[in-house]
């Protein structure tokens, strides 16, 4: 029998998500959680021997607050760790760019990237409750 974990936790000062945790072959874990992740950000790159997807840089829209002069960015990066159950760990990061200068610079910004992170945990978690079945 195949087993799902749930593991909430709770870091302040985090950007990184940790759930869900599988017992199952990488290859059905690694699928489901690729995915997903193309699913809700299309430009992804990935290396299933390492277990590692990433997203591209893709713009945001600004939130009421940020600076209207710059363009926002956001990307995630998603690594599976363990080997038995699997973890499935979500880093996200933002940065931001304005007319003249030459590279963007990441930010902190929790409040926009934490329901992102969260919300693909809950995908990748649903596609492979249903996965497992």
């Amino acid at each position: 029998m195949r087993r799902i974990w749930i593991v909430l936790v709770v870091a302040t000062g985090c950007w990184s998500s940790q759930a869900p945790r599988v017992e199952a072959p990488l290859a059905v874990v690694y699928a489901a959680a690729f995915e997903e992740t193309r699913a809700k950000y299309p430009t992804v790159d990935g290396d299933p021997s390492k277990g590692t997807i990433k997203t591209a840089w893709h713009q945001i829209e600004a939130k009421s607050g940020w600076d209207p002069g710059k363009r926002y960015f956001g990307r995630f990066d998603i690594t599976l760790t363990g080997g038995g159950p699997w973890s499935i760990e979500i880093d996200g990061r933002v940065s931001t760019w304005a007319v003249g200068e030459a590279t963007p610079k990441e930010i902190a910004e929790r409040d926009w990237i934490q329901p992102r992170i969260d919300a693909l945990r809950v995908a990748i978690d649903r596609k492979l409750r249903a996965t497992l079945r």
